[in-house]
């Protein structure tokens, strides 16, 4: 999947595609963001005009005469005049002096942490993320998590400007698409439709903001209880097998389970094995609950076969929770 990546920067650490503007120190308000991110441009509205043949000229070529076309517009850049997206005139699009305005309303804050911002596919999707606090260490994980708010604005027929809690770091089209995605199968996004009254959901978009925070915290708070469980090798190695069971008898004349469906079973038992004994996500957690559940989403997010890029999208972003979910049970249940 491309990045489609037009301007930006990150904070300190570079995006996989290093193409943005890396920064040393974090901009604070959105009129420092804005043109560090190559936003210091705006969506503008003009009529839109229909092209009607008139006749044909003296040297054969067609004679046209334009009309404007009653109701529509198009939205365009003022910057380049690029033309990137068309619709009724009822359509009053969020600008990018207004995404700041948001950004500063749902946090209620003066002063920002901003970590990426920037646009892809040419302006029509432009985003800004923020910290919502301070990194989240679990235990021995020497991984911290890091609690983000994205606003996002699309302009064109893939939607509307959106804000949520998140911990994807949004650095392109990609991980703006998991960003987004991971809000809808959460139900943490909050939707502000390119109308005029768009200022009048700001509270609803600030509960559900504050909403997903607590979603986050109780992760926490579980995510340490699970550091406080000893697993064994032998309940290790029994996780592995509940986590990716046998959908029947193996052997025997009445074997409901094929070679090969067996076979794959165990390739994906040894690959879970291999997260949990060799990766870096199991550096400074393993014998604990924690490391099980964190090599079973190592696992579901990237070591799973996936047919395409977006099948591997839709496993990393919206099925991924059901098997931490899974997970987590697993291990209660084993160390009970």
């Amino acid at each position: 999947m491309a990045d489609y990546f037009e301007s930006g920067f990150a904070v300190r650490t570079p995006s996989w595609h290093q193409k943005e503007t890396l920064l040393g120190t974090a901009p604070r308000t959105w009129a420092e963001a804005r043109p560090l991110a190559g936003l210091d441009w705006e969506y503008v509205t003009e009529p839109m005009f229909v092209r009607d043949l008139a006749g044909m000229n003296a040297d054969g070529t067609p004679a046209y005469t334009y009309r404007e076309a009653e109701s529509f517009q198009v939205v365009k850049r003022d910057d380049t005049n690029e033309v990137l997206s068309a619709g009724r005139d009822t359509y009053e699009v969020i600008t990018n002096t207004e995404l700041g305005e948001i950004l500063h309303a749902l946090t209620d804050k003066t002063e920002l942490e901003f970590e990426t911002a920037g646009s892809v596919r040419g302006g029509r999707s432009v985003w800004a993320l923020v910290k919502l606090g301070e990194d989240v260490t679990i235990g021995k994980d020497p991984s911290p998590t890091r609690p983000y708010m994205g606003v996002v604005n699309h302009c064109d027929k893939i939607g509307a400007c959106r804000a949520y809690a998140t911990d994807i770091r949004i650095v392109c089209w990609n991980t703006m698409s998991a960003a987004d995605a991971q809000a809808d199968r959460d139900n943490t996004v909050a939707t502000f439709r390119h109308t005029s009254n768009w200022r009048d959901h700001i509270q609803t978009a600030r509960e559900a903001i504050l909403g997903a925070k607590s979603e986050f915290q109780a992760w926490v708070d579980m995510a340490e209880h699970l550091q406080e469980l000893t697993v064994t090798d032998v309940q290790a190695e029994e996780f592995v097998r509940e986590f990716m069971p046998y959908p029947g008898r193996v052997e025997g004349p009445d074997a409901l389970v094929s070679k090969t469906v067996r076979k794959n079973i165990e390739q994906a038992r040894d690959s879970l094995r291999y997260v949990l004994n060799e990766s870096k996500t199991s550096e400074g957690i393993q014998g604990t609950g924690y490391w099980l559940v964190q090599g079973a989403a190592e696992f579901l997010d990237h070591l799973r076969p996936h047919k395409n890029q977006e099948s591997y999208v839709q496993r990393t972003v919206i099925d991924t929770n059901k098997g931490k979910a899974l997970a987590v049970a697993k291990v209660l249940e084993l160390t009970k």
